[in-house]
């Protein structure tokens, strides 16, 4: 069991992956601040604008 996790932990696509996670979070992190702010000045608004602007977040980060 041992020799599988530490042939997992060294194989190149974990790290690879790992590093995909890292730059997900932090790019998340940056879309995140819009959202919140566009968030703030839409609370008056219809809720479809405010679902659009969540969509166009998500479209960001699955293009980023």
């Amino acid at each position: 069991m041992n020799e599988l996790l530490q042939w997992f932990w060294q194989h190149p696509l974990v790290e690879l992956m790992g590093w995909a996670v890292v730059h997900f979070l932090w790019q998340g992190l940056v879309v995140a601040g819009p959202f919140a702010i566009s968030l703030w000045v839409l609370k008056r608004h219809e809720a479809a604008a405010r679902y659009f602007t969540a969509c166009g977040g998500l479209v960001v980060l699955g293009i980023c």
